[in-house]
C-alpha cells in the first residue's frame, strides 16, 4: 500500500486485515516507520552495538522486533502459514501494489490498481477507499480467490 501521508493507507488496510481475517487468510503487516525505532544511546540501541542482531522490544502487552531485514527475512519470520504480507508505505518494495489517493505516478513498479485517484490509463481503479471494494475488485483477483464463498 503506497501514497502520499494523509491519503488513507492505513485506514484501508485496517478494513482489509479485518475482511482476509473473516475468510480464513492469514495476514501480517509491516508499517513503514519514519522515525528511529532505536534511538542512540538507549538501551535497545546498545543492544545492536553490542552485537545483536535482532532486539524484541516488549511494553505493555506489545511486542515489537526492531532489526535492518529485508522483507524477504520478515515474510520468513512471520511463519510459513503466512497468505498475505500488506507492507504500507514503502514504495521501493518489489512486490505488488495499491497506489492510495491522488498523484499516482505514472511508472510504480509492480502497481496493481490506484484506489481513490487516477492512476495510469488502463490499470485497475477503485474510485472509493472503500475495503471491501478493494478487497473484492483487487485483493482477491490478486490471490487468486475471485469465485471463492
Amino acid at each position: 500500500m503506497v501514497g502520499r501521508s494523509g491519503a488513507g493507507k492505513t485506514t484501508l488496510i485496517l478494513g482489509l486485515i479485518r475482511l482476509l481475517q473473516r475468510d480464513g487468510i492469514t495476514v501480517a503487516a509491516i508499517k513503514h516507520h519514519h522515525g528511529v525505532l532505536s534511538p542512540p544511546g538507549k538501551d535497545s540501541a546498545r543492544l545492536f552495538a553490542a552485537g545483536a542482531p535482532t532486539v524484541l522490544l516488549a511494553a505493555d502487552g506489545i511486542l515489537e522486533m526492531a532489526q535492518a531485514p529485508t522483507l524477504a527475512d520478515a515474510k520468513r519470520r512471520l511463519g510459513p502459514d503466512l497468505t498475505l504480507l500488506l507492507v504500507e508505505g514503502i514504495k521501493e518494495y518489489p512486490g505488488a501494489k495499491i497506489w492510495v489517493g491522488e498523484g499516482c505516478p505514472q511508472a510504480v513498479p509492480g502497481l496493481l490498481a490506484v484506489v481513490g485517484g487516477v492512476g495510469p490509463p488502463g490499470l485497475k481503479t477503485v474510485a472509493q477507499r472503500d475495503p471491501e471494494l478493494v478487497y473484492q475488485e483487487v485483493v482477491r483477483p490478486f490471490l487468486g480467490r475471485e469465485g471463492d464463498e
